[in-house]
């Protein structure tokens, strides 16, 4: 869990594994990114040529991004602090984090024992006189943000997580990614992100990650204000190149990000084969 890193601003400018991976090892870490790219491959090989059960995809994790996963341990969790006495332990969750004294080392290890629940905890946690908090975004303050149902805001979305897997030519399979929530502390920022991932059929090992040449591409028809787009001012972004995964964010760093239909999308391409899924609902237009 302990993980000792220089300078943050070295691993959150690449972009591709290896430094990742060469960091893991200097450190030796196992990483969360390491322990999902290990499940996923184990996973793939289990697929067929039918359809996908994403959900039970490790590479579903709610942690989207290689860097954050490359800074976080198996549970989740990182350090921060000099000493034992002033170590916070912070786990993530999807909805909250829960940051923990180093004096409560115990009620973690029950907690990823599943001894003890984060609802749980949640309910009784005055007990605890500060030395556990639990951070969470305004919208759901009041709501257990532990139970995995998110509330439905109707018109006008704070977040959602679309995921799909394309047949695009023989042999070969595209993942999309289509994603934004609101913020949690100094944890999370205020995002949109979309991402496209290639995978091919082997003779030898079944589905296995692939290169090839793909593009992602995020789009809204303008700013977001308070869920109304202001037309003058549209926003595009794009990722492209010959490799396994290419991606693109949107920070908001004035507001949250909130999607109505029609409006915001992301497109992913491969093999003359291009899908335009809508960030409200999940709709997917083939082009």
């Amino acid at each position: 869990m302990r993980t000792k890193i220089d300078s943050i601003a070295e691993i959150i400018n690449y972009n591709e594994d290896q430094p990742l991976i060469n960091l893991e090892n200097s450190l030796n870490f196992y990483s969360l990114r390491k322990e999902i790219k290990f499940k996923e491959g184990e996973w793939l090989k289990l697929q067929g040529d039918g359809e996908w059960d994403l959900t039970t995809d490790p590479d579903s994790h709610f942690i989207l991004e290689d860097t954050e996963r490359t800074l976080l341990n198996v549970g989740n969790e990182f350090i921060i602090g000099q000493t034992e006495d002033d170590y916070k332990i912070y786990k993530l969750y999807e909805n909250a984090v829960v940051v923990f004294d180093w004096s409560e080392i115990q009620t973690l290890k029950e907690i990823n024992l599943g001894i003890l629940t984060p609802s749980q905890l949640l309910n009784d946690l005055s007990q605890y006189n500060g030395r556990i908090r639990i951070e969470m975004p305004d919208s759901l303050i009041g709501i257990d943000p532990f139970v995995p149902s998110v509330p439905d805001y109707g018109p006008c979305k704070k977040r959602n997580d679309i995921r799909y897997i394309f047949d695009t030519s023989n042999k070969r399979r595209i993942k999309t990614v289509s994603k934004f929530h609101d913020p949690i502390l100094l944890i999370r920022d205020s995002v949109l992100k979309a991402k496209t991932k290639v995978y091919k059929k082997s003779k030898l090992l079944g589905w296995i990650p692939a290169n090839a040449t793909i593009l992602v591409q995020l789009d809204s028809d303008g700013r977001m204000e308070n869920c109304e787009i202001n037309e003058k001012d549209p926003y595009t972004d794009y990722g492209y190149g010959t490799r396994h995964k290419v991606k693109v964010k949107w920070i908001l760093y004035n507001g949250q990000p909130k999607a109505v239909k029609h409006k915001i999308r992301s497109t992913h391409r491969h093999s003359g084969h291009e899908k335009v899924i809508d960030f409200y609902d999940g709709t997917v237009t083939h082009l």
